[in-house]
């Protein structure tokens, strides 16, 4: 079954940033809703991400050789999803002040509203999955993903980075542990347990990249100096998890056999035996860096990866280049329409799917269509339909909110909200 690469959430809401002042080009910036409210990098980032996620879900090569430029294609696979799940991060860090974070009322407006956001991702996610597609719908475990991300946002930058530092080896850890141990006493996680440490997506590990998005919104997104230090600091954590993890995969222990095939027969174990075998069956699990696996060494290479990417895209954003890239940017402003209309267009091709596997004309067809169609309704309409939605829902759910907490105060009832930092 093919991987899927999720939608950033945060795509439903506007993201304040710096403005990109160009007297030639006002009527274009306005169309493309390039003002003081928009990091036009994140939107680039985000588009460069859900093309990826169209190669991922379209099988290009699934491993990179060096030697052959023909396989450098397979670098879509994990990276996309995880540059999503940066993202989400950046733009929570965002729409709540960036480098001065909002504080008492606001903050509560703000994660009421995520709240709503959430609902209606996992109700999308849900009805997407329905579909019956080859593709492991993500937006369940990203909307779950938000909901866990909002204690965070008070948090000072060097407390972030510090969570994120523990995050990257325990988060993997305790998935795998997890995973492993219930898989064999026969227990198969579903539901919420599935979200969080299943095999695609694990929300336990996953976390830790929100996070990391966050810290990096929290900084001066106009300065080229973080955009620099962005890209300098991803390409060193890039090297150090890959590396690292081609060393151990090298190892005895990473030959161990795993206590459970999940992709064959395994049979159900007591759990004196599970209790034993778990260590050692949980490390051999750890030592790789290959995509998917959630290694503490993939986290770190890969999310380092997307960091200097987002580097990448913050520096192109603030030169001329980003006129040209305005497709591509529209693309990452209407990411969940796209998405969803992605998965729509995968169902109707559903036999020819099979058929031409691998095929780079099915690529091609989805990269143009993408382009051309969010280019032309971004500048004609603005916001995406199911972007345009949920922002609907989570203002109206706000008001609603409001005014029932103002009649609570009014009347001594309890339910009013806490205006509290």
């Amino acid at each position: 079954m093919a991987h899927s690469e999720p939608v950033a959430a945060t795509v439903t809401v506007e993201d304040p940033g710096p403005a990109v002042p160009d007297a030639r080009a006002g009527w274009f910036s306005r169309r493309m809703g390039w003002d003081a409210r928009r990091v036009v990098g994140v939107d680039l980032a985000r588009g460069l991400a859900m093309l990826g996620m169209f190669g991922a879900h379209l099988h290009v090569p699934r491993e990179v050789t060096v030697a052959d430029p023909s396989t450098y294609g397979a670098l879509v696979h994990g990276r996309s999803a995880i540059l999503f799940a940066l993202l989400a991060g950046v733009s929570l860090a965002i729409v709540t002040g960036g480098t001065a974070p909002v504080t008492g009322r606001a903050v509560v407006d703000f994660r009421l509203r995520t709240l709503v956001r959430a609902l209606a991702l996992f109700a999308l996610g849900g009805l997407l999955t329905m579909l019956g597609t080859p593709v492991m719908v993500i937006l369940e475990a990203y909307a779950m993903m938000f909901v866990l991300a909002l204690p965070f946002l008070t948090w000072p930058v060097r407390r972030l980075w510090l969570a994120v530092g523990v995050l990257v080896v325990l988060g993997p850890v305790v998935t795998v542990a997890v995973r492993t141990g219930l898989l064999a006493m026969g227990i198969f996680p579903v539901g919420a347990w599935d979200i969080a440490f299943g095999e695609f997506y694990p929300v336990a590990t996953w976390l830790v990249f929100p996070l990391a998005g966050i810290a990096i919104g929290r900084s001066d997104l106009r300065s080229t100096a973080v955009a620099v230090r962005l890209v300098a600091g991803g390409a060193v954590a890039a090297l150090l998890g890959y590396w690292t993890g081609h060393l151990v995969s090298q190892t005895d222990a990473a030959r161990t056999p795993p206590l459970v095939d999940l992709h064959g027969e395994f049979q159900i174990l007591p759990v004196s035996e599970v209790l034993a075998g778990l260590p050692r069956s949980v490390l051999a699990e750890l030592l790789t860096a290959d995509p998917h696996t959630g290694t503490p060494f993939e986290v770190l290479g890969s999310g380092g990866f997307v960091v200097a990417v987002l580097g990448v895209c913050l520096l192109l954003g603030r030169t001329a280049v980003r006129f040209v890239l305005a497709p591509l940017a529209a693309v990452g402003a209407l990411s969940l329409t796209v998405y969803s209309a992605h998965i729509v267009a995968l169902r109707l091709m559903l036999e020819e799917y099979y058929v031409d596997i691998g095929s780079l004309d099915h690529l091609r067809a989805f990269v143009l269509w993408a382009l051309v169609g969010a280019f032309a309704w971004r500048l004609a309409l603005g916001k995406g339909p199911l972007e345009r939605g949920i922002a609907w829902l989570a203002r109206r759910a706000a008001r609603y909110v409001d005014r029932s907490g103002e009649r609570s105060s009014r009347t001594g009832e309890p339910g009013s909200i806490s205006t509290g930092s």
